[in-house]
């Protein structure tokens, strides 16, 4: 496995981004388990708010990670089904709906897909521009995602 980090779940710190604030990882659940070692290290964070960006709402009971599904319960995750087409109007629309989701609850926040590398690399990129990270801070995150595990 290509990742960085085990289930590439790992602290953001670019910018102006505030340690403990925003992380990033692959999906939960793995070949229809929850991950182990993603779950350690979301209740570690201490995770409050999800932006998924893989699933549709209706998918989130299917995720039986239990810190995961208190998020659920407590509608603290935003499932946005979202495509890799990011010049599509239907992704801008709905990434302007997760970051709104994002700013009206506290964190800290978790941002995933299903691999945690291309929707969540362009999603976190976003926050980093937008924290006043350079554009090398912003290609060394996501190219980490790329790099094998230790």
């Amino acid at each position: 496995m290509l990742l960085g980090d085990v289930g590439n779940f790992r602290e953001i710190h670019c910018g102006a981004i505030a340690p403990g604030t925003l992380y990033r990882s692959a999906h939960p659940m793995t070949e229809g388990e929850p991950d182990c070692a993603i779950a350690q290290r979301a209740q570690n964070a201490r995770i409050a708010c999800v932006l998924n960006l893989h699933d549709a709402p209706q998918a989130l009971p299917g995720i039986k990670a239990p810190w995961y599904e208190r998020l659920v319960h407590s509608g603290q995750v935003a499932a946005l089904d979202m495509h890799m087409d990011f010049r599509s109007d239907e992704f801008c629309r709905k990434l302007t709906w997760g970051l709104r989701f994002m700013m009206a609850l506290q964190g800290p926040y978790l941002i995933h897909c299903y691999a945690g590398v291309d929707r969540t690399g362009f999603v976190s990129a976003v926050l980093e521009a937008l924290m006043g990270a350079t554009v090398r801070e912003i290609e060394t995150d996501y190219l980490r995602s790329f790099e094998e595990e230790t």
